[in-house]
């Protein structure tokens, strides 16, 4: 249960409905953390709204690859150590998108919390 705002009043919320269908497991391992990242930013290009990542204007891409400023996100460590310098960092981050003839497909979720993430070659 939480326990929500809403206006001047206090509303308590039951999310059992949503409990079972969604569930937040952090990522650890470094390789699934990217490959995560990787499959989040490339939903609006698998949804159409773009034909790549950087266009989508709400995608972490921007900051992450293209050296944006976005003062909501803070960058995770293992980010941090794909360079010494934020022109590293954004040139080997574009570099997991620019891989030729691997695109990244749905991510099985187990209950164990760990992510199978699962490459196909492009058709």
């Amino acid at each position: 249960m939480r326990l929500g705002v809403a206006g001047t009043c206090l509303v308590l919320v039951d999310d059992a409905l949503w409990e079972e269908a969604y569930d937040a497991t952090p990522v650890q391992a470094r390789r699934h953390l990217f490959a995560t990242m990787r499959y989040i930013e490339e939903n609006p290009v698998r949804a159409g709204f773009v034909a790549h990542p950087g266009g989508y204007p709400w995608s972490s891409y921007r900051a992450n690859a293209l050296g944006e400023d976005d003062a909501l996100l803070t960058p995770h460590p293992h980010y941090c150590s794909l360079g010494r310098s934020p022109g590293e960092r954004c040139a080997a981050y574009a570099a997991l998108f620019a891989r030729a003839g691997e695109r990244i497909i749905p991510i099985s979720h187990r209950r164990s919390g760990s992510l199978s993430p699962r490459v196909r070659s492009r058709s």
